[in-house]
């Protein structure tokens, strides 16, 4: 609990983690409230979107809103669930309140597209001591993350060049999102199959000697995924014939 004396605003805090954080500020004294007290709740944004580039890429950083409240709020109360929020902290002045939300690490929830949600509620007071607390309406910001899948390596990296062969891609997410192709640089491959969220076969036609980035495309995904992976194309070795 902190309180602040000085001032014309106390704040109460209650928090804990089972499937959310709950909190409740104190906006004015109880004591004294009116019966007629109808709380009114407006916030800044009802969307907040998140994006990582793949699980191995930096948590996004935190988006703010605020809430504002009617002069007849006597306390607000806002939790928030769901795996795409990490945690959210609050500010108080007055009768606004301002929201920070942390997404969590894209490490921690693999690739995918995760929701949450955040709600705010405003309670005026119900009787003249205060002591039934009326909700007013609740405000819901819809949370979304979006982690692209990535490509981290292929097996064999190394193929005889002019001939056709297959491999086997590995990475992240490949079931989180529909697959739609698998490149070799600007080829496609010939056919290819989504093994597990992990793996993919894929065949290639004949390439001629180079070096070709291994890409997949995925429906829902914009831009390019991220590929750590290459598939090294080389000509055969020449044999001279000798006599013995």
């Amino acid at each position: 609990m902190r309180t602040n004396i000085g001032g014309e605003v106390r704040r109460l805090t209650i928090s804990c983690r089972v499937a959310a954080l709950f909190f409740m500020a104190l906006l004015s004294a109880c004591s004294g409230g009116s019966s007629d007290n109808q709380a009114s709740t407006s916030v800044s944004t009802n969307t907040i979107a998140f994006t990582a580039a793949s699980p191995d890429a930096p948590t996004p950083p935190s988006q703010t809103f605020t809430a504002n409240f009617s002069t007849g709020t006597t306390y607000v109360v806002v939790l928030h669930n769901g795996a795409a929020i990490a945690n959210a902290s609050y500010t108080l002045s007055g009768n606004t309140v301002q929201v920070v939300v942390d997404p969590a690490s894209p490490a921690s929830l693999g690739a995918g597209n995760l929701t949450g949600t955040v709600t705010v509620t405003g309670y005026g007071c119900g009787d003249p001591s205060c002591s039934a607390p009326v909700p007013g309406n609740t405000q819901i910001i819809n949370v979304t993350y979006q982690i692209s899948p990535i490509v981290r390596f292929v097996a064999p990296y190394v193929a005889t060049a002019n001939t056709a062969g297959t491999v086997i891609i590995r990475g992240q997410g490949f079931k989180q999102f529909s697959v739609t192709g698998v490149s070799f640089g600007a080829t496609a491959a010939t056919t290819f199959t989504v093994l597990s969220d992990t793996e993919i076969q894929a065949s290639y036609p004949a390439l001629a000697a180079n070096t070709y980035a291994v890409q997949i495309q995925a429906s829902g995904n914009p831009g390019t995924i991220t590929s750590q992976a290459s598939l090294a194309m080389v000509n055969a070795p020449g044999y001279a014939s000798t006599t013995i």
